[in-house]
């Protein structure tokens, strides 16, 4: 996941076995066989887009079938894929300024509601 991720670089993951709509996920992809991390997000019902902060590897959308079975859309064969955990560090960074802004607009609105 260059630039955000470098081989060998240490990541800690919570271990699921599904995911929140978004965020970067450690999932196991049976025609690569090996683990991976990716953005996972959820489109509609049935489909998910995989994809990764670095270009050089492509948008993958991926049909749900049953269990653990998904459907390449794009090249019509099916695949595997289990997650195995969100990522949690290194943060994600468009989501840790988010959270931060966040705390900082709340401490204001209570400090505005205390009559400071």
């Amino acid at each position: 996941m260059l630039p955000y991720l470098h081989p060998g670089e240490p990541i800690w993951i919570e271990e699921i076995d599904r995911f929140e709509d978004g965020g970067r996920y450690a999932v196991w992809i049976d025609d690569a066989d090996e683990d991976v991390i990716k953005r996972v997000e959820r489109i509609g019902g049935r489909l998910i887009r995989l994809s990764s902060d670095n270009n050089a590897y492509e948008v993958r959308l991926l049909e749900h079938v049953e269990d653990d079975v998904y459907r390449d859309a794009k090249y019509n064969f099916s695949v595997q894929l289990r997650i195995r955990g969100r990522v949690i560090y290194p943060p994600d960074m468009a989501r840790a300024v988010m959270g931060q802004v966040l705390d900082f607009a709340s401490a204001l609105l209570s400090r505005k509601g205390n009559g400071s």
